[in-house]
């Protein structure tokens, strides 16, 4: 599995019980990670923007980490 996914599926939890705004330091890291994939998608935004509602920022939060999910997908494939 992908570190970058294993971050997501680490953090989601954390995310989930305690909201974004504790972890806003990790999961901008996490998405600039994601970028770096060369996965851009608006949710990015969403995430990132503090003056966004959390409720709209915890469910980007979980599109981000179904991309995470389909950028390790297509990795794998690209390496075999």
């Amino acid at each position: 599995m992908n570190a970058l996914l294993d971050q997501f599926d680490r953090l989601a939890p954390a995310i989930a019980q305690h909201g974004l705004v504790r972890y806003e330091a990790d999961t901008a890291r996490l998405v600039q990670q994601l970028r770096c994939t060369g996965t851009h998608h608006l949710a990015a935004d969403v995430v990132l923007d503090p003056s966004q509602p959390a409720v709209a920022r915890e469910r980007a939060f979980g599109v981000l980490h179904r991309l995470a999910s389909t950028t390790t997908v297509a990795a794998a494939a690209v390496a075999a």
